[in-house]
Formats: C-alpha cells, structure tokens, sequence
C-alpha cells in the first residue's frame, strides 16, 4: 500500500489507471535512458556491439523487475479489499480499509468499508431488537394481561387503581415500540438536503408543549417554551420532531410533581443551541455520556416508577447526528435537575 500511497500524492495520477500507466512508461524507458546515459558518460570509450547488447539486456532485466513488482503492489488495494472481505464472511472480523483514496481503488475500498460497517449495525440492531421484542416487551403485555384478569368491576376504587396501572404499562409499550421502529427506520435512513426543512423552533416546542399536556397535567409540571422568537432550524421534521418528544417525555418521567420543565434556544454565528431543562431526580457524575449508550445500564425509573427502554437518548443521539449536531447531558448532582443540550448548525434567524 506504500506505494499506492505515494503515488496517489502526484497531483496528475489521480486515477487508478493512470499510476499503472505511468509505472509502465517508466519501465520501457528506463532501460534507454540508462543506456544513453552510460555512454555519454563514458564519452572516447570503446563499446563493441556485445558490451551494448549485455549493458541493454542488463538494464531491460533490472527495470522489468522493478516495474512487475511495482505493478504488483499496486494491486494492494484490490488485494486487501477481497481478503478483507473473505475474513468479514468467515469470521466476522470488521476490516478497517483505507478510505482516504479519491481514485477508483480508492472508492472501492471506501464503499466496503462503508457497506460492511452498515451491515454489522444493522446485525446488532437486530440482535438488540430480538432482545427486546423476546424480554421488555413481554413484561408490560404480560401485567396488562394479569391486571384486566383480577379486575373487579364492583370495587370502584380498586377498578381506578388497576385501569391507571394498566393505562402505564401500555405507555410503557407504546414508548418500547416506538423506539424500536425508529431503531429500525434510522438504520436505512440517510438524511439528504432535500429532506431538510426550516422550522420555526418557538412554533414547533409550543405544539409539542400542547401535545405533551396530558401527561404533564398528571404531575401536575408545568412546560415554558423560552425560545426566542423567530429562532429558525433547518431539519427533518419527522425525525426530529422525535428528538423533542424525547427529551420532552424524558423531563417528564424524571420530574417530580407541582415542578416544571424549561424549553429554550439560543443563536451564535454558526450554532443553534436548544436545552430541555428539568428540575427532576438529576444525573450521578461520571454518567452523563454513558446515559446516550443504546440499551445504557444507566438508565432509571421515573419519579413515579416510569420505566426506560433504554433507548430513548440512543436514537436522540443518533437522529442529531444525522443532522450534523451534537447533544450533552449536565446536571449538578442528585435531586437537582439535568439540562440536555442540542448543538446544530445555525440556519437563519428572522428578523422583525
């Protein structure tokens, strides 16, 4: 791959064919120039046809073996490639092909490594759903499934008490297979500009605030969208229109009762900065990173004994960085709150 590399450096060899090329010119003009140079050199000399004859045929040796095994090693790329390839399918070894070459080798390669790496995520996607879909979902059918049976409609009070247990364990559900579907639509999506619009953020956090009344409202939280108005994010609404359900459902989940969770943005030259700030059961230190791992074993129940699917902040992360953002947790301990933040490139702001 040395020399592959050296010569993917020489700015009129940008094509794969062209090194080859290039490579055999040498070869066949070496040995004539060697030859040329040899006599002038030794200008007056006497030279009989056979010391000519060998001096050529010495040269045309030595510069057809330089120039086979400098052929040779240009097949490196191609080489690495298919014996990368066979070791993926025998062992499932993830190669790590150079993707740095821009000539046709060179996009190769890039595209295998690229093609292997989706495949592997989309192998362990499945893996973690058929483990999902065989434990977590099994737990909130089953408990709806035993609470409707001991249902008793007579006893008022205990009919109110299992009706809300049941009506949590289908949100729980509902959250598992929402995640799970998202999980799934990611691992094919691949965001282009024609998918993205521009959003008015202040608009856009006020009907999510709208739609996520009904649970606010059992905690009795209160949500207060503080972005500024005219505040405008180039994005794909649908996904990210997830994100905010999230980190909206997520303040909610760890918020106590009669508290309130705080929506806003902020605009520099080339960031648009959104927090979703709760006044909830905060985050331990040293987790604030580890709590965007897909199925994180540092996620928590709610304040009311909400469960997590542990996927929520994973597929945050993810959808953010298909739109070439940035997301972060803090919190300043226990009991006292976690503000998640949203990095993305800044799209415009309106001016009145």
């Amino acid at each position: 791959m040395k020399i592959y590399g050296y010569l993917s450096k020489v700015p009129f060899l940008k094509r794969y064919s062209f090194k080859f090329l290039f490579v055999a010119f040498l070869g066949i003009h070496i040995p004539l120039l060697a030859v040329i140079g040899v006599i002038l050199y030794n200008q007056g000399g006497d030279f009989s046809a056979l010391n000519i004859f060998l001096l050529v045929l010495v040269f045309t040796l030595l510069a057809t073996v330089i120039t086979l095994l400098t052929l040779n090693s240009l097949l490196a790329p191609l080489v690495e490639t298919k014996t990368s390839l066979e070791r993926y399918a025998d062992t499932g070894e993830i190669p790590n092909i150079p993707t740095e070459f821009e000539d046709e080798a060179g996009i190769v390669m890039r595209n295998v490594q690229n093609t292997i790496v989706k495949i592997e995520n989309m192998l362990s996607t499945q893996r973690d759903i058929t483990s999902l879909l065989s434990h977590d979902l099994r737990t909130p059918v089953a408990e709806i499934i035993g609470v409707a049976q001991v249902m008793d409609p007579e006893d008022k009070e205990e009919h109110a008490l299992l009706s809300k247990q049941i009506v949590k364990s289908g949100e729980s559900l509902m959250e598992m297979l929402q995640s799970v579907l998202t999980m799934l639509r990611l691992d094919t999506l691949e965001l282009q500009e024609e998918d993205l619009s521009e959003v008015n953020l202040r608009e856009f956090v006020e009907e999510l605030l709208e739609e996520s009344q009904v649970r606010m409202n059992r905690k009795r939280i209160k949500g207060i969208n503080e972005v500024p108005e005219g505040i405008i994010v180039s994005v794909n609404e649908i996904t990210f229109k997830h994100v905010l359900e999230n980190l909206i459902n997520n303040a909610i989940k760890f918020t106590p009762k009669d508290s309130e969770i705080r929506i806003g943005a902020s605009v520099s030259d080339d960031q648009t900065s959104i927090y979703v700030k709760d006044s909830g059961i905060g985050l331990e230190p040293g987790t604030e990173e580890k709590i965007f791992d897909r199925f994180t074993r540092h996620g928590r129940l709610g304040t009311e004994n909400e469960k997590s699917t542990g996927l929520g902040l994973y597929l945050t992360k993810r959808i953010v960085e298909m739109h070439h953002g940035h997301i972060s947790a803090s919190s300043q301990g226990k009991n006292l709150g976690t503000t998640l933040t949203i990095s993305l490139p800044s799209a415009k702001r309106k001016t009145s």
